[in-house]
């Protein structure tokens, strides 16, 4: 899922299950339905390899490149143990030498403010019982490697934990763009 303000894109890949469909679509259209006025966004719902999935591709940065695999280093992030309010994990994505580059944010409690306009973020909010959520967060200035890579890097990070702890399989992966934040992200940040 992409949310650009007005207007939201869910993207079905190839591999997603009908289930996994389903349950994007009711994430949609809840964050679609709680939006109020005149700039309600519109939905597009595209699937890999069909007609207009480019334009998903081009919303993320179509001249993004990227030729090594993606690796991620979960020793780095560690799982802590959950709880209710558990503080997010912060890990940057950023591109500022050609080679795309992930990292953790080493603070003990992440805010709105430590997200910088000039790169991409996952904030992971996977140790919240409530409502165990990844998102990946996109700067307005953010690189188009950035923006493409992102959920890439959210769903290996995902798969990743998934592997370690089996109940990590059904968490959601969230794409924000700055400025359009959701209010589960803004309560995780502790706005």
């Amino acid at each position: 899922m992409l949310d650009k303000g007005t207007k939201v894109f869910q993207y079905n890949t190839r591999l997603s299950a009908g289930k996994e469909r389903f349950e994007a679509a009711q994430f949609v259209r809840a964050l679609i339905d709680s939006r109020e006025g005149k700039y309600k966004p519109t939905l597009s719902v595209l699937d890999e390899g069909g007609s207009g999935a480019g334009v998903f591709l081009l919303e993320l940065g179509e001249d993004a490149e990227h030729s090594e695999p993606i690796s991620i280093n979960l020793d780095a992030a560690a799982k802590t143990p959950a709880s209710d309010i558990a503080p997010p994990k912060l890990f940057r994505i950023l591109d500022d030498s050609g080679t795309i580059k992930f990292m953790s944010v080493d603070m003990e409690k992440p805010s709105l403010n430590d997200l910088h306009t000039s790169d991409a973020f996952l904030v992971d909010a996977t140790a919240n019982k409530t409502a165990p959520t990844l998102y990946a967060w996109i700067g307005k200035g953010s690189s188009a490697a950035e923006r493409k890579y992102a959920i890439q890097y959210g769903q290996r990070y995902l798969w990743q934990l998934a592997e370690k702890d089996r109940s990590l399989a059904r968490v959601s992966l969230v794409c924000v763009g700055e400025g359009y934040e959701p209010q589960e992200l803004l309560e995780v940040l502790n706005l």
